[in-house]
């Protein structure tokens, strides 16, 4: 946790990193209080009320008034069907297990709208988040690093990701080898292939640095 002083009340707060750039007030009130926002505000509500489709929908909504395309409404609520379907709506009323089934066969196999018929055609990635062997690899590379970014400057922003040096797709017998990982934050992570090449040295050296 990071301290700041509010712009509105000048009393010290703690925020976290990742708001440590954008956060300028301690609550809700002391936002809506400052003469900046107080002042954003009042020119967005003057320029829509000088629209004069905005000011007279207003008007219409407060006297209950209901557009025409709209129409259908008042007699659908009023029959019997649509009271049926509101009480069910309202008691929270399931679907029976034969209706159940019956949908679940009409969505099932050949018919569900994600079926594919050549099954070699699906791509498997064998990189599963939930895989134990890859939680206990990022666990340690973050434990080595102290759970902080190893490009440690002003830029820093985000949470905090385990990053393979040499990638994942290139080399199986890296994949889990905790001096092949690094802890970078959300805006030091790569985002191109050429920008995960170009700072792949790097990366290496500052393991290294760290044995």
């Amino acid at each position: 946790m990071f301290k700041k002083i509010c712009e509105t009340c000048k009393n010290e707060f703690e925020v976290v990193l990742c708001r440590l750039k954008k956060a300028k007030f301690c609550s809700r009130s002391c936002y809506f209080v400052s003469p900046e926002i107080r002042k954003k505000r009042s020119g967005i509500m003057k320029a829509m009320w000088q629209d004069s489709r905005y000011s007279e929908n207003m008007s219409k909504a407060h006297i209950g008034y209901i557009p025409t395309n709209l129409e259908w409404l008042k007699t659908y609520s009023k029959s019997e069907e649509g009271k049926k379907r509101n009480a069910a709506a309202h008691r929270g009323l399931k679907k029976s297990f034969e209706e159940r089934q019956e949908i679940s066969k009409r969505q099932s196999g050949s018919k569900h709208w994600n079926w594919k018929t050549d099954r070699t055609l699906i791509k498997k990635d064998d990189r599963r988040r939930d895989d134990p062997c890859y939680k206990q690899w990022r666990k340690a590379v973050w434990i080595r690093d102290n759970f902080r970014c190893r490009i440690a400057n002003s830029d820093c922003e985000g949470r905090i990701e385990a990053h393979h040096i040499i990638g994942w797709a290139i080399s199986k017998n890296l994949r889990y080898e905790i001096n092949n990982g690094i802890t970078l934050c959300h805006a030091h992570h790569p985002k191109k292939r050429a920008e995960e090449k170009r700072l792949t040295p790097i990366f290496m050296e500052l393991v290294t640095a760290s044995k």
